[in-house]
C-alpha cells in the first residue's frame, strides 16, 4: 500500500498517511505550502513557500 509523508530536506516532517491529501494537508498546516484550485473542477493541488526543501514522499512501506 502506498503511503505518503511530508518531508524536510532529508527528515521526516510528519507521519505516515494513507493519501497525497492528508500529507499536503501536513504542509499546509507547517506553513510550508498553501491549497490552489486547478483549472478542473474539484481540483486542487498546493503551491510551495520559498523552503525549497519541502516535498511529499510517496512509499510503499508498511508502518511499524
Amino acid at each position: 500500500m502506498t503511503q505518503f509523508q511530508l518531508v524536510l530536506g532529508d527528515s521526516e516532517a510528519g507521519p505516515m498517511r494513507q493519501s497525497w491529501d492528508e500529507a499536503a494537508g501536513d504542509a499546509v498546516s507547517a506553513g510550508l505550502a498553501a491549497w490552489v484550485w486547478g483549472q478542473f473542477p474539484n481540483s486542487r493541488a498546493i503551491q510551495w513557500g520559498t523552503t525549497g526543501q519541502a516535498a511529499i514522499r510517496a512509499s510503499n512501506r508498511t508502518p511499524g
